[in-house]
Formats: structure tokens, sequence, C-alpha cells
């Protein structure tokens, strides 16, 4: 299909219907945005005008009857900030829809079908409401990827309801710009060379893009890989580790609406501060905010409980301009990286609660709810779980205790309650102190996390990761 006098007036049709909806939809997520607002404000003075009494009293035994009463306001003043933020965030998705609301089209027929149907693939997708049309579809949807992976002829993808056979018969690409169609061609090739050199040529920022529009057929497939829970991607200096990486981020945040994965479940791990701001901007380019970012320096010490640490930085330095600490570092890296130095770590990891650990007595509203003996003992018991994982359910046995069977794991306001009662005198906070680690070390030496015992899809992916233990404090 040339690039032709029709044609151009048809995709120029297109953009157009395109745009007004999206426009129609930003004008209707605006309205609802402003009533959620103003239903906010209204849930706040509830809260104040109904709750005030209680305030004084939620911190006593006698007080947990008012800080459910709380909960009870509390929790659809939260409901409605959630949906609120969500209105925000489709108004942002919808105004960057506008101004380039699609970069690519394939037209496809499906085997049962006569006819090929239209597919245009943008950064976000774009429903009609009344009849459910797709407008766009969104980069990261199972059809798209046939734009990424095949030429024209026999083309597939892989749906929930399993692989989608048919024919291919063309792949268009496109710059819209400020809702302005600058041009378009068809390709039957991945990526056009007079493409993909204009919009990396674009790439000049101080800050990395996303390159939505350029992605290869390898690429593609470690981006949307959904078989291996661990996934290491290794290749030379520039060739898109770390834009595969983010966009691969992305990808699973758009699969988490059915895997239960959000945004606050994945951590992006930068080795230093100027790479974390360079490659800040790439998600929210692709309409996912709110990912965890950190500096592996600054995990080191949060860890490590501010011990002081040598940057990277400071350790070359030293390697350039002293010999005989070279030869000192290198030895100490062989060493920790010997069979014997993790035989080390093992033991260390079983000593623990052995030697490391004063075990006392629990009390609550001066009775003692469980010795300290019965603690190390349910701690020392089962060698085969995670020490991680062991105190976790130590947690969830005294508020059993406490409050009985079944309501250990997941009451909240009661943890609450717990954590500022006064009267637990015998702390267990100095027990689970220096094991902020814990849990980190024991998934990573001999003993994994065993599936379905504490370990759910975030655990799995690197995310919702807790620190382990019952923090009662006076």
């Amino acid at each position: 299909m040339g690039n032709n006098q029709t044609e151009k007036a048809f995709e120029e049709k297109r953009l157009a219907q395109t745009i007004s909806l999206a426009e129609e939809q930003l004008k209707q997520a605006k309205e609802a945005a402003d009533k959620k607002k103003s239903e906010i404000i209204e849930a706040k003075k509830d809260v104040r005008e109904n709750t005030e009494h209680g305030i004084t009293s939620l911190y006593t035994s006698d007080g947990f009857e008012a800080l459910v009463e709380l909960s009870q306001y509390i929790n659809p003043v939260t409901d409605k900030i959630i949906d609120y933020e969500e209105e925000e965030h489709k108004i942002l998705l919808l105004e960057k829809m506008i101004k380039s609301p699609y970069f690519a089209r394939i037209d496809f027929k499906f085997d049962d079908e006569d006819e090929f149907e239209k597919i245009y693939i943008g950064r976000s997708s774009l429903r009609k409401n009344s009849y459910q049309e797709m407008y766009v579809y969104d980069w990261r949807s199972p059809i798209a990827s046939i734009f990424y992976r095949f030429m024209t002829g026999e083309a597939f993808y892989d749906a929930p309801c399993g692989r989608v056979t048919g024919e291919l018969n063309l792949k268009r690409q496109y710059e819209i710009k400020n809702g302005k169609l600058e041009y378009f061609f068809d390709s039957d090739v991945q990526i056009a060379d007079e493409f993909l050199r204009q919009l990396l040529s674009q790439n000049t920022t101080a800050k990395m893009k996303a390159i939505v529009e350029t992605i290869q057929h390898e690429q593609d497939v470690v981006i949307r890989d959904m078989e291996n829970d661990l996934l290491m991607v290794q290749g030379v200096a520039g060739s898109g580790k770390t834009s595969i990486a983010l966009h691969r981020a992305a990808y699973l945040m758009y699969q988490g609406l059915q895997t239960k994965l959000s945004a606050n479940n994945i951590m992006i791990i930068s080795p230093n501060s100027i790479f974390e701001q360079y490659i800040s901007n790439v998600l929210p380019e692709l309409g996912e905010d709110n990912v965890i970012s950190s500096v592996f320096e600054d995990i080191l010490s949060e860890l490590l409980n501010g011990r002081k640490i040598q940057s990277r930085n400071d350790f070359l330095e030293n390697l350039i301009v002293n010999s005989k600490y070279k030869e000192i570092s290198r030895n100490s890296i062989e060493f920790k990286t010997s069979s014997f130095f993790r035989e080390i770590l093992d033991q260390f990891l079983i000593d623990i609660p052995r030697q490391w650990i004063e075990f006392e007595d629990v009390y609550y509203e001066g009775k003692c709810v469980v010795s300290g003996q019965i603690l190390k003992d349910k701690i020392l018991g089962r060698p085969e779980t995670p020490l991680g994982i062991k105190l976790e359910q130590l947690e969830d046995y005294i508020l059993e205790q406490i409050f009985g069977t079944g309501k250990g794991r997941g009451h909240k306001e009661e943890k609450i309650l717990i954590y500022n009662q006064k009267e637990l005198n015998k702390p267990m906070g100095i027990l689970y102190a220096p094991l902020a680690f814990t849990r980190t070390a024991t998934t990573a030496g001999r003993s994994p996390l065993p599936q379905g015992e504490g370990q759910g899809e975030g655990d799995r992916t690197g995310g919702n990761m807790r620190q382990p233990g019952l923090q009662i404090r006076n």
C-alpha cells in the first residue's frame, strides 16, 4: 500500500477521530476527578466530626473499639483517594495520547475471518466506551507483539486463551508530534533504517528515553518473557540492556493487572545517583510512575545501620594510587568469592538464633503471654525453614496468643495497638534489631523460600520484601 494522497487523507482522518475521542474522555476524566476530590474533602470532615472523641484513648487496651471505629471512617476515605489518583493517572495518559496517540499500525487477518483488521499501536490503550471498540492498543498487549516480531506473511501471537494465528499484510510506522501527522511509511522489515536513524538521533537529551518505536525482535522476546522468574540479560556496552530492563518492568506492570503485580512490587537498583537520574524519565514516559528506585550504596547503608561504607569511587581511587592496597583488595575479593567463605556465611546464619538473639518473655497487660524459652524452641525447630519465614510465623503466634486463633496475620489495627502498648514491659525489639538482612541472607544461601510459604507474586519478582520479625517497642 503506497504512501499516496488517498492514504494520507485516510490517516489524517483516523488521527483526528482518535484525538477527538481522547479529548472527550479527557473532559470526562477531569469532571470525575473534580467530583472525587469534593467527595474526599467531605469524607475527611466526617472523620474529624465523628472520631474526635476517641483519639485520646487509642493507645490503651480499652481503646481498641475506638480504633476499630476510626478505621471504619478512614477506610472509605482511603478508597476515595485511590480512586482519585487513578483518575489523575488516566488524565495524564490522555494528555500524552492527544499529542501522539500511536506510532504504528498493523493489518492482521485472523484465520477464522475474511477481512484484515487495522490494529493501531501506541504507548497506552484507547477504547471507545459505547461499543467497546479498541481505537489504540497498548504496545504491551499480546497482539502488538506481531509488530515487533514478524514481517508480512504468516504471523501469530500468544494470548491468555492460547496461540492466535493469522496473516499480516501491512506494517506502517508514524511520526506524530503535537497531534499533527508529520509522515508515515510502510515497511516489511522490523524497523526501517531511515525511521530508526531519525528516532535515534532524537535521543540526544541528558536523560534516557523510551524506545517502544524501535524495539527489535530479540529485545521484545526478553521484554515479554513470562516463563522465567529470574532473568539475566548480558550484552556489550550500548546494546540497550538498561532500556530493555525498564521496558520489561513496564510490561510486567501491564501484566500485573492479572498477576496482582504493581509498581510497589518493583525496585530499580542503580549503581550511582547520576545513573538513577539518567533513567528516571523512561517509566513515566511509558505511563508507569511510583516505581521504587534506589542506589546500591544507599541500600547497604540502610541494611548495615549507618556503618561507614567505602564508596565505589574511593575504592577505585585507592586501587589506582596505592599498589599495596591493590594487592590486599585482590586477596580479599578472592577470599570473599570462595566456597570456603560461603560456608562461613552459612554457618553464621545457623548460629544467629543460637548465639545472637536474646529470647525474653513477652508481657501484655501485666501478664506473660509467651515465655522466652518457647520462642527459642520455635525458632530452633524446623531447620529446613528459612529464619526470615520463622520470624514472621513467630509474630503471628504471639498475636494469636493475645487475640485468639486466626488473628495473627492481617489484623492491622490489633498490631498497631500492641506496638504502642506501654504495658509490654519485656519488649522484643532488640531481638530482631540486628536481623533486617536475615530474610535476604537466608534466601541467598542454601535454603530458598519454598513455594506457597510466605512467598507471593511480589516476592518472586523481587519486590514486596518486608523486614522480618515482630517489632514491638515501648
